[in-house]
């Protein structure tokens, strides 16, 4: 049977594993609901990332040679009081910038442009708003020093009109990015602008209101089963959103 997502809810201490020592623990967005606080195993953890490597790779930019990445994305990285640079923080195991999306203004967006181009990443990473904001202050008081392999976008819907305008500003494609929370569905675009459902990532279904599968052109519901998260696992769990099947299907 279908996992709905309020189930989960009312029945997590019912899907955990009795046995949690070395769980990494994390939550979802709540975009849809109320949270979920969930464990995840460190297999499926280094298997998310090593399938983000993968797609990072499309883009010109390598995790394990710690390329210089930005990530704009909804981190808290200082207090949402703050009225004064810095409104990021480094992590320097990583070669990461994460800057705060919650201090986006026009007032602070000299001081985000100024740190950007002195740290001249080889990839920017964020929410489609913020990565449009950040455009918007780079063509304003950026200097043109950025040496950017690409642009990745997640979490948001990723509008033709933010693609443009990010695209534009840095010379560089956005490449989109579907992922959850949970780690059970990985969607992502090529360099040709196609998107693909790695199927090798974990088992997906797309399924109509009778759940039937949906044909190429049709709208439907994602049902995902992850894999190695044997902490909490999620048989045939439907995420709450939807996507539509290309018309032309390719091998």
């Amino acid at each position: 049977p279908i996992l709905a997502k309020q189930d989960v809810r009312e029945n997590l201490n019912y899907l955990y594993s009795k046995d949690l020592a070395k769980a990494v623990w994390s939550h979802t967005s709540g975009t849809t609901g109320t949270a979920i606080i969930f464990p995840l195993t460190r297999e499926i953890f280094q298997r998310e990332y090593a399938f983000r490597q993968l797609h990072y790779s499309w883009g010109g930019v390598s995790l394990d040679q710690r390329d210089k990445i930005v990530s704009i994305a909804g981190h808290k990285v200082v207090s949402i009081n703050k009225d004064k640079p810095p409104f990021w923080v480094t992590d320097y195991i990583n070669n990461w910038l994460y800057f705060s999306s919650y201090h986006l203004s026009e007032h602070n967006m000299r001081s985000y442009i100024v740190k950007l181009d002195r740290f001249n990443p080889k990839m920017i990473h964020g929410y489609p708003s913020s990565l449009f904001l950040l455009a918007i202050g780079y063509e304003k008081y950026g200097n043109g020093s950025l040496s950017l392999k690409s642009i990745y976008s997640s979490s948001e819907t990723l509008l033709e009109s933010q693609r443009r305008k990010i695209e534009g500003v840095f010379g560089v494609k956005v490449f989109n990015w579907y992922g959850t929370s949970e780690m059970n569905v990985n969607i992502v675009e090529c360099e040709y602008g196609e998107l693909h459902l790695k199927c090798e990532h974990s088992f997906v279904e797309i399924l109509n209101t009778n759940n039937k599968p949906c044909k190429p052109g049709e709208t439907g519901r994602i049902i995902s089963t992850n894999v190695g998260n044997h902490y909490f696992p999620l048989i045939r769990y439907e995420v709450g959103d939807s996507i539509t099947l290309s018309k032309v299907q390719k091998s």
